[in-house]
């Protein structure tokens, strides 16, 4: 589209205006019209290589008022969100912002491709106007999870969650779009309820796969390829042994003790959203001996209690010159605002569910009899049922809490707070093997109340609703 204009060159009249017969206005009149001519001239001289530039311009007026800021690029043109407008050698450069108008601008080319994101629920129409300049037609075309930026990479902002994404490329919220994978979906799920019941399978990744951005992207492009049917990815976020594998802003004072990952919730779970795949976070929860061991926090431990008084000490799991360490105690308040606080960070950074295992006690010894309070030594489980229901109470709807459990030991009774009767948890997650799948699940018809269980596979196969092991 070429809305540039040619300068307005005044030139003199070669009839002589009525009544204009004074031969003393003559000369200044000459002069007059000389030195217009002279001034329109250098004029000109300027503003040609400008306006004769052949490369096309951004002439959208709703993508500068959508979009709030701007800044100039290098030809002079405006991009919206901050980024610099693309010179005449890019091929393609794309700006995602959520709710406006992107237009994708083409070298020398006249084509321009709108896009258009919408927020509510990160829905995207895509319109392509292809007009004729220099008497060329040029034509744009889009594919989803292919198109990007010159070098595979297009600098742009991501919205605040960055769950919305161009084609083939999405925002994560800090880094912007990066294009670098073809495996790109724009259709990025919007946590709902009930996700969880929805999704028939779920591939579950190692705890090296969030190191960084690039490592995450890498993994869920050969979840893709490997799992074509997967429409989640489980995330371990909370390891055993209590250290988290992300930024956390539930951790407080301890972060610096327990964060061992760098990328925050809303990072992972946006990549992961960018893939068309859901978010599902995994917890160990009580087999923790960080949390309790930074001193502000060391109620949320085991403390011991000899004759019914409590001494203020913090039991151990062994002599503390023997490597002895703490444990999460789940009667105690500190422990459980401290796990309500993290479910809810996962819940609002985008899972779609949390997968809650480690609802254990330590193997207490004989002698821990006289230095632990008797509900306490002798494994209530109403303490697990309490805390899981008090998770499930902290989340929205859009998350769901799952009882990640061992099918074996739930069998078994040693699971303790696989109690359906007492549980307001909505889904438990038995894991087994293939070959124990019939048996777990036949088990679990006749043995799971109002729960809905699904079943985890240690080797990769099954079938039915589950959860795989990378």
């Amino acid at each position: 589209m070429n809305n540039k204009r040619k300068p307005t060159v005044y030139r003199p009249k070669q009839k002589r205006k009525t009544g204009f017969s004074s031969s003393r206005s003559v000369v200044p009149t000459i002069v007059t019209i000389a030195a217009a001519g002279a001034i329109c001239y250098f004029g000109y001289s300027i503003a040609k290589p400008i306006v004769h530039n052949g490369d096309n311009i951004v002439a959208n007026g709703d993508i500068s008022e959508a979009s709030g800021d701007e800044s100039s690029g290098a030809d002079g043109t405006t991009a919206p969100d901050g980024t610099t407008a693309p010179d005449e050698n890019a091929e393609e450069s794309t700006t995602t912002t959520e709710g406006t108008n992107v237009v994708v601008i083409n070298g020398g080319d006249a084509a321009l491709t709108t896009t258009v994101t919408t927020a509510a629920g990160d829905e995207e129409e895509n319109h392509t106007e292809t007009e004729e300049s220099s008497g060329n037609n040029a034509e744009t075309s889009e594919e989803e999870g292919s198109s990007s930026s010159t070098g595979g990479e297009s600098s742009g902002g991501g919205s605040s969650e960055g769950t919305s994404g161009n084609t083939g490329a999405s925002g994560n919220g800090s880094e912007g779009n990066t294009g670098s994978s073809g495996a790109a979906n724009p259709d990025a799920p919007t946590p709902v309820a009930n996700v969880y019941r929805t999704v028939q399978c779920a591939v579950r990744l190692p705890e090296n796969s969030v190191t960084d951005a690039a490592s995450l992207k890498a993994m869920l492009d050969e979840v893709k390829t490997k799992y074509p049917d997967a429409g989640a990815v489980v995330i371990p976020m909370k390891l055993s042994g209590g250290a988290l594998n992300f930024s956390s802003a539930a951790a407080g004072d301890a972060a610096g003790v327990v964060c061992q990952g760098s990328m925050t919730a809303v990072e992972i779970a946006s990549i992961i959203r960018e893939y068309g795949l859901y978010a599902y976070a995994s917890c160990s929860l009580l087999d923790d001996n960080l949390y309790p061991s930074v001193y502000s926090y060391r109620t949320a431990s085991y403390m011991v209690e000899k004759d019914g008084v409590m001494t203020g000490d913090q039991w151990l799991d062994n002599y503390a010159d023997q490597g002895g360490k703490p444990w999460m105690d789940p009667a105690s308040s500190t422990a459980t605002a401290y796990l309500e606080a993290l479910v809810q960070e996962l819940s609002s950074g985008g899972f779609s569910a949390i997968l809650c295992s480690g609802f254990t006690y330590p193997d207490f010894r004989p002698a821990d009899e006289k230095y632990l309070n008797p509900d306490v030594y002798a494994k209530n489980p109403d303490h697990m049922v309490e805390l899981a229901n008090t998770l499930s109470a902290a989340v929205p709807d859009t998350t769901d809490i799952v009882l990640d459990l061992n099918a074996y030991y739930a069998m078994n009774g040693w699971e303790l707070v696989y109690q359906p009767t007492e549980l307001d948890v909505s889904y438990a997650l038995l894991n087994t093997s293939s070959s124990e799948a019939s048996y777990a699940a036949s088990w679990a018809q006749s043995n799971s109340g109002d729960l809905s269980v699904s079943l985890g596979y240690s080797d990769g196969t099954g079938s039915g609703h589950r959860v795989i092991n990378y």
